[in-house]
């Protein structure tokens, strides 16, 4: 057996469970990384959650004052982490609301780490995102709140910047994925609903581009790179106002060039395949051009350390997708009543399940991605996972 198969295995183990057709309860996903043999798995992930500026101030509008992501000390900055503004508005009224967003900051703010939503709660919540790019784009409070915070984040302005890109089809994800440009004009309604013109794959790249601008929030994570900051030269000639004769033809004027030299400065590897610059790192906050990789048993992220965080965070977020959609699909139906969504585009409820299946698949690869660089930054796991990813 693959070593890396292992991990399939973990994946496959996630636990998604209808209850009474209702609602959806998902375990969280760090606590299926329990594989015996090695004992990286041992060790509880990081919550960290007291120490995550941008989660408290989500929390603090979802769930008001009193959870349990504020830090005793009243530091607003306890630990390295992004620029942030400290706003008390982030996310709309109706997203603040929704029940899903609600159960999302519970569960990242308090021990367990689990989160159940019920299906009225998914309704809101793909409402509530759709209104949040309205609300990114053309909220005069917003606008000037964006304005006041300077270099700081404001979430819609790193929602809107975000969606520009995606629009463009230059959006780029950590691992160098690059979503594909919508193939329809996106378009909204007076309620701030998506019109019929935007098609599900579309919907789908919006739920993606809209939960990573909310984890650059909820689970900021650095942009490893392996600059060398290596110098080179280009060799480059220049049309001069001289001429030369011709060897040919001494009559005939040629004009002459000099050869010049141009220092290139090291081009970033992204360490993907794409080498992509990943859309994040145009946000020009420093915290996400993070520190390259370094030598083994050093202080930092190695080479052998980054592999296992993305194989880990996305093979489980694989997982928890294939599951989710298992789950839903072969409940034939049965709660699955999504009449409230007629007024989007979405067409059925198989369009509706890819959709819970990216947020579920985003929040799970960004979550373990948050948790794993945290613990592997601070203490050295190359001999525990060489046999796992040493090639």
């Amino acid at each position: 057996m693959n070593k890396k198969s292992l991990f399939s295995i973990l994946a496959s183990g996630i636990v998604i469970f209808l209850s009474g057709c209702s609602s959806l309860s998902i375990i969280e996903p760090a606590k299926n990384l329990t594989e015996p043999e090695n004992s990286i798995f041992f060790k509880k992930l990081p919550r960290d959650n007291k120490n995550n500026q941008g989660l408290r101030i989500l929390a603090d509008q979802v769930l008001g004052k009193g959870h349990k992501c504020q830090n005793s000390s009243n530091n607003p900055q306890p630990a390295p982490g992004p620029k942030y503004y400290e706003d008390k508005a982030p996310l709309s009224d109706e997203m603040a609301s929704a029940g899903t967003m609600k159960e999302l900051m519970k569960s990242q703010c308090g021990e367990n780490g689990d989160m159940s939503m019920g299906y009225s709660g998914m309704r809101e919540f793909i409402d509530a995102m759709h209104k949040e790019y309205v609300r990114a784009s053309s909220d005069n409070k917003v606008k000037q709140k964006i304005k006041d915070a300077d270099d700081k984040l404001v979430f819609s302005k790193v929602l809107l910047t975000y969606a520009k890109t995606y629009y463009k089809g230059d959006f780029v994800l950590r691992d160098g994925t690059k979503l594909a440009k919508p193939s329809k004009s996106i378009g909204f309604n007076q309620e701030g609903v998506f019109t019929v013109s935007t098609d599900n794959d579309a919907l789908i790249g919006l739920t993606t581009v809209f939960l990573e601008a909310l984890s650059e929030f909820a689970f900021p994570t650095p942009v490893t790179t392996n600059s060398t900051n290596k110098i080179s030269y280009k060799q480059s000639y220049n049309q001069t106002s001289k001429t030369i004769a011709s060897k040919e033809d001494p009559k005939k004027l040629l004009p002459l060039y000099e050869l010049l030299y141009l220092k290139e400065e090291d081009k970033p590897d992204y360490l993907t395949e794409s080498n992509l610059q990943p859309t994040v790192l145009t946000l020009k906050d420093k915290f996400f051009n993070g520190p390259p990789l370094v030598a083994e048993k050093e202080f930092g992220i190695s080479e052998i350390e980054l592999k296992a965080m993305r194989h880990i965070s996305s093979n489980i977020a694989d997982g928890s997708k294939m599951v989710l959609g298992t789950t839903l699909r072969s409940a034939g139906g049965a709660g699955l009543s999504f009449g409230a969504f007629a007024k989007l585009s979405i067409g059925d409820n198989d369009s509706l399940v890819k959709i819970v299946e990216t947020a579920i698949e985003v929040l799970s690869r960004r979550l373990l991605e948050y948790r794993l660089y945290k613990l592997l930054y601070n203490e050295p796991f190359e001999d525990e996972l060489r046999p796992f990813f040493g090639d």
